[in-house]
């Protein structure tokens, strides 16, 4: 039996870079009692790929072939929301998930994760996470385990859902 990891803290970052593709499946996941058409799962399963995730709507809309107004009101009855919004989220998490993975720039992540305008996703980001980029990843990238319950909070809930319950 070998460890996998050579100390608490290399686990740890490991178990933090999982939590915005966990957060991502939670937050798009349909409840359990709602009963998805095959097309509309299909489409979602498809759109786990980065590459069509990155692209953005364009994509979305030609895998699933129909109308953006038609596929706009499937997603706010399904999931509860738009489909760029759910694009976002998964750009979002992404985003996240390299900040806490390495030293990337910046503005290099926003390009990589399909964002074309730096200001926006600084917006974005800063409305999910309740702050900015480079400052998310100054305070949880070097996070100790002790923290963990308070990482998982600001990873799971998004910022403005915890502005509600205080």
């Amino acid at each position: 039996n070998t460890n996998r990891f050579a100390d608490n803290e290399t686990a740890c970052r490991y178990i933090l870079s999982l939590f915005p593709y966990l957060v991502q499946l939670f937050l798009t996941a349909p409840a359990p009692e709602a009963i998805l058409p095959a097309w509309f799962s299909e489409l979602l399963e498809k759109m786990e790929r980065r590459e069509n995730y990155i692209t953005g709507l364009p994509c979305l809309l030609a895998l699933a072939n129909m109308s953006q107004e038609h596929l706009t009101r499937s997603f706010r009855r399904y999931i509860g929301m738009t489909p760029t919004e759910y694009i976002n989220g998964k750009r979002l998490s992404l985003a996240a998930q390299l900040l806490l993975q390495g030293d990337m720039p910046v503005i290099e992540i926003c390009g990589a994760c399909g964002f074309n305008s730096l200001s926006r996703f600084y917006r974005l980001f800063t409305e999910r996470y309740g702050c900015a980029p480079k400052a998310f990843r100054t305070q949880f990238a070097h996070a100790q385990p002790g923290k963990f319950a308070y990482i998982f909070i600001i990873i799971v809930l998004p910022f403005d859902f915890l502005k509600r319950i205080d």
